[in-house]
């Protein structure tokens, strides 16, 4: 079973079904797209655009001012344990919807068991979770409408993908 879930991540995967969108978004200015929470235009005129700020152990980076970021591992915190993603976050009191998780975002978090993402979000960048051993089981919505390649590479452990 173990080896049949990997398999078939691993094939829709390679065969390049599905395609990260996180560069994309961060180098779109002035460009519109529709997400669950709308239309979003990126606009880097936005005062807050690309600031970084740590909540709760993970990196955002504002994109857009209606309510967009990308989400990253801080490389200074070992993530251990099940960890849920939030859907929203704050910022200077500013809402923010978690939309994207980076490439490489989580890589080499062996001690991450299990993940659950939320609707929020609609695309998992390129090796997001590289070398996460220790996962085994993974939750994405159907609000995911690309994985970038290799997104789970390495994660020897994956069970069950849901």
């Amino acid at each position: 079973m173990k080896k049949t879930i990997l398999f078939s991540l691993m094939l829709v995967l390679a065969l390049g079904l599905f395609s990260c969108s996180c560069e994309e978004i961060e180098k779109l200015t002035t460009s519109e797209e529709t997400t669950s929470q709308g239309s979003l235009k990126h606009d880097e005129s936005y005062a807050n655009y690309g600031v970084e700020f740590d909540d709760n152990g993970l990196h955002y980076k504002i994109i857009n001012p209606n309510s967009v970021l990308l989400v990253q591992h801080d490389s200074l915190r070992s993530i251990n344990g099940d960890l849920v993603i939030p859907s929203t976050v704050t910022y200077n009191e500013e809402k923010y919807y978690v939309v994207c998780i980076d490439d490489a975002a989580f890589r080499g978090c062996e001690g991450l068991t299990s993940i659950t993402i939320p609707n929020s979000v609609n695309s998992i960048g390129s090796y997001a979770f590289w070398d996460c051993d220790g996962l085994t089981s993974v939750t994405i919505p159907n609000s995911v409408t690309s994985i970038g390649n290799w997104a789970f590479l390495g994660c020897t452990g994956l069970t069950s993908v849901s």
